[in-house]
């Protein structure tokens, strides 16, 4: 019987950990792909004079999400 009520507070206790913590995972994803991409831009000689950076921004998003999707629909 404590074994398996054991069993699920350690799934619980998880899954809560999970919960709080994912959060801080998604934004830290999203903050290290925002300072790839400026690096990206300020990189590139000349890409500064051929295009915006909010235009380099959307496209880079469409590129990076799109090409999730067509990984993700191919395996």
């Amino acid at each position: 019987m404590s074994k398996g009520l054991s069993k699920w507070i350690y799934r619980l206790t998880l899954a809560r950990w999970y919960y709080n913590y994912a959060w801080g995972w998604v934004i830290g994803y999203f903050l290290s792909t925002f300072a790839m991409i400026v690096t990206i831009y300020y990189l590139i000689p000349g890409l500064r004079d051929l295009i915006s950076f909010p235009m380099f921004l959307g496209s880079s998003g469409v590129l990076l999400v799109g090409g999730g999707w067509v990984l993700g629909r191919c395996w």
